[in-house]
């Protein structure tokens, strides 16, 4: 989770922050510079990284459980930015 104010108004969010190392925002952006820049990582689409590595998530979800997160994630930021327009 990176230290910032983004997610102040989700409490969702802020639960996590408790069990979650915080990173800094340069630590936050780290990992993507890396794959911006390293050279060789060109043909590594869809992989992911934490902390600059390869990690595979298989083992910790499923594509049942992303899909509810990221169905929750589109409602949250509906109902959030509905009042923005």
């Amino acid at each position: 989770v990176i230290d910032t104010n983004l997610t102040s108004s989700i409490p969702l969010a802020s639960f996590f922050k408790i069990f979650y190392k915080k990173k800094t925002v340069e630590q936050g952006a780290a990992t993507t510079v890396y794959c911006a820049l390293k050279p060789g990582l060109e043909n590594e689409s869809g992989r992911y990284f934490n902390d600059s590595t390869v990690t595979n998530l298989a083992d910790k979800w499923t594509d049942n459980d992303l899909n509810i997160f990221w169905e929750w994630t589109e409602k949250v930021i509906r109902e959030r930015t509905a009042n923005l327009s």
